[in-house]
C-alpha cells in the first residue's frame, strides 16, 4: 500500500489552519544553556589545539631528522668527529624532544639551559635556535 501526502503550496497556512489554537507544541527543540554552549566550544577549541600540536609535531620530527642528517653529513665531511657528533646530539636532545612533540615554544624557552665548552657546539646551537625562532615566527599566531 502506498500513501501519498499532498501539501498545499503554502505550508505555513496549512499548519496554522490545521492545528487548533489550544494544541500543545509536541516538538520542541531543547535550547542549550550557556554552560552547555561553553562546554561545546571548549571541546572544539581543544580539538583545534590538538590538531595544531599534531601539525607542529610532524614538522618537529622533520626538523630533528634534518638536524641528524646535518650531523652525519658533517661527520662524513670530516668537520666533526663521531664523538663530537654524539655529544652535540646529546646536548641538543632535550630541545629536539620538545620539538618532536610539537612544543616549539617550550624548546625555545629551554634553550637557555644549553651550555657546554665543546668546540663546534655553538654553531649547531645557533643554527637550531635560529630554525626554532623562524618556525615559531612563521607558524604560530601569537
Amino acid at each position: 500500500m502506498t500513501f501519498r501526502y499532498n501539501l498545499p503550496n503554502d505550508l505555513n497556512t496549512y499548519i496554522s489552519e490545521s492545528v487548533p489554537e489550544n494544541a500543545i507544541n509536541i516538538v520542541e527543540l531543547p535550547s542549550k544553556t550557556a554552560e552547555e554552549i561553553a562546554a561545546e566550544q571548549k571541546i572544539v577549541i581543544k580539538q583545534i589545539i590538538l590538531d595544531k600540536y599534531d601539525f607542529h609535531a610532524v614538522n618537529g620530527v622533520a626538523a630533528y631528522n634534518d638536524f641528524r642528517a646535518d650531523l652525519v653529513t658533517d661527520l662524513y665531511a670530516g668537520l666533526i668527529t663521531e664523538t663530537q657528533a654524539i655529544q652535540i646530539g646529546n646536548h641538543l636532545e632535550g630541545v629536539y624532544n620538545w620539538i618532536k612533540k610539537g612544543d616549539w615554544k617550550s624548546a625555545a624557552y629551554n634553550f637557555n639551559d644549553l651550555t657546554t665548552n665543546m668546540i663546534g657546539f655553538d654553531n649547531y646551537k645557533t643554527k637550531a635556535y635560529s630554525e626554532i625562532v623562524d618556525y615559531i615566527t612563521n607558524n604560530y599566531e601569537d
